[in-house]
């Protein structure tokens, strides 16, 4: 498996929804059609942009598709402005995190041109897709801190039993997750210091991050699967000591 990293044009909440509308227009003039809306479900970075504020940007969309001819006006999106071909796509359903149960659980966002209805997900659904991916050189925890402190905020305090409750409605059980994923986030809730701890996880990714860039330099840019995984598993040991 090899690690590439690209410079791509950052989504923010306010061009994220103008891109989705240039997309439902250009698939009203691809489909000259009107009527019945096609839906798709964002998940992931986007959804964290869409439900919260504490990230600002994220480098693509991940999202349930109902393709039809909305590939080749994702397409069209990406040229027209210069996009990475693949800022619009469905990969993620190739990762544990994907499940058919995202539909029944996901909540209306917004409607486009009358055509392209979003939902997205959020609270506990989306830590428990972010419990099940567990990147801890991605924003996968600090993600989670975030959205604790943030419903926290709302007056919507998340509880352990929430959790596993969505990670039984989503995945059928909570030992889809890594135990050492479990851990972390127990001791998050345990200790209730959001706003602390977002910091401290959001620097602890930065730092995983740029060793395993370290590490993929010392292998000559390839990585396989396993490295991935000892890696993550060494610095989750040194967050939860």
């Amino acid at each position: 498996m090899k690690l590439i990293i690209l410079l791509r044009k950052q989504f923010t909440i306010e061009n994220l929804d103008y891109y989705l509308n240039e997309l439902a227009k250009d698939y009203i003039k691809i489909t000259k059609r009107r009527g019945t809306p096609i839906e798709i479900i964002i998940v992931g970075g986007a959804s964290i942009l869409i439900n919260y504020g504490f990230r600002n940007n994220t480098n693509d969309v991940d999202a349930l598709l109902n393709w039809g001819f909305l590939d080749q006006s994702i397409n069209n999106i990406s040229v027209k402005f210069d996009l990475d071909k693949k800022w619009l796509n469905s990969d993620f359903t190739r990762t544990n995190s994907y499940t058919p149960k995202l539909f029944e659980y996901s909540i209306f966002y917004k409607s486009f041109q009358k055509i392209l209805d979003v939902r997205t997900i959020k609270a506990e659904y989306l830590i428990a897709m972010k419990m099940v991916s567990g990147r801890i050189y991605k924003n996968d925890l600090s993600d989670v801190v975030g959205i604790l402190m943030t419903e926290l905020g709302r007056g919507n305090r998340i509880s352990k039993e929430m959790i596993d409750k969505s990670l039984v409605d989503l995945y059928g059980n909570v030992s889809i997750v890594k135990e050492d994923i479990i851990k972390i986030v127990y001791k998050i809730l345990e200790k209730e210091l959001f706003y602390e701890q977002y910091d401290l996880y959001l620097e602890s990714e930065k730092r995983a991050k740029e060793q395993l860039l370290n590490l993929r330099e010392i292998n000559d840019n390839n990585l396989i699967e396993d490295d991935f995984t000892n890696f993550s598993d060494i610095f989750i040991q040194n967050i939860i000591k």
